[in-house]
């Protein structure tokens, strides 16, 4: 039985969304039942909070350095 062993360079497939990696993280115990109470998906909820806090942080980033000059 023959076997492969070439390896692929892997390509980004634009079907997807891009990959999420597994942390650890301690949060409120609030914050965990609040988004558990929400129902299925809750974790991705809590990655979309996350996700808008990064860009409007960026934006204000942004906005203060435009104010700066």
């Amino acid at each position: 039985m023959a076997v492969n062993t070439q390896v692929t360079e892997a390509v980004p497939n634009p079907g997807k969304p891009p990959k999420k990696i597994r942390i650890s993280v301690r949060l409120s115990l609030d914050v965990v039942e609040g988004f558990r109470a929400t129902g299925h998906g809750w974790q991705a909820r809590v990655n979309q909070v996350l996700k808008d806090w990064l860009q409007a942080r960026s934006a204000m980033q942004q906005e203060r350095d435009m104010n700066k000059t």
